[in-house]
């Protein structure tokens, strides 16, 4: 989990020249845990104020975990990006969340954490944040909008074809309303591909 953590905290670091100040980062950074679904989508904005609570729980337990392990990596990688994490959280000027609303949400937090460790990516071309299928490799996948399409995905080139393997579904934070599409203007371009 600390591998995780430290992770997203270099993706955040990359995708900051793009995203600008820490406060949309950190928007970010919670939308893409949840792939922006809570009880509607896109996730209300009082889920910022649970991410930050759940996410100061998170550090916190997996700093006491390391400890009372005597794990040295997990607290290596741990504390290599802990003032960058306490930056982040503090730059947060989000109030208290609703207490009420702090068990269920949470638990939907978690449940993503679990579900989404090691699928959380950066994405170099498109400068953002995006959960992958598990089975992705680096600098051969490629995400696709495909036409008709209601969410971006993830293909594989056939070595030596023109076909692609479907890999799935991809959440691709700031292109899931049609806003990549938008930015291309008139120098969109459609082509045919070979789904095998």
């Amino acid at each position: 989990m600390a591998s995780f953590l430290k992770d997203a905290m270099r993706l955040c670091q990359a995708s900051t020249g793009s995203y600008g100040a820490e406060p949309v980062v950190f928007d970010r950074l919670w939308r893409t845990m949840i792939a922006n679904v809570g009880d509607a989508y896109p996730a209300q904005a009082s889920y910022r104020e649970v991410f930050r609570s759940w996410l100061e729980h998170k550090l916190n337990t997996l700093q006491l975990s390391a400890e009372a392990a005597h794990d040295r990596s997990a607290l290596q990688l741990l504390r290599s990006t802990w003032d960058l994490w306490r930056t982040l959280l503090e730059s947060e000027k989000a109030p208290d969340p609703d207490p009420a609303q702090v068990p269920r949400v949470s638990r939907q937090f978690e449940r993503r954490w679990i579900k989404y460790m090691g699928v959380l990516c950066y994405l170099d071309n498109l400068k953002t944040l995006g959960i992958v299928n598990k089975s992705v490799k680096p600098g051969n996948d490629e995400v696709w909008l495909l036409e008709g399409g209601r969410t971006p995905f993830l293909l594989r080139r056939i070595h030596g074809s023109h076909e692609y393997k479907f890999l799935g579904e991809a959440y691709i934070h700031g292109i899931m309303h049609g806003e990549y599409i938008q930015g291309l203007g008139s120098n969109i371009h459609w082509q045919d591909v070979w789904l095998s």
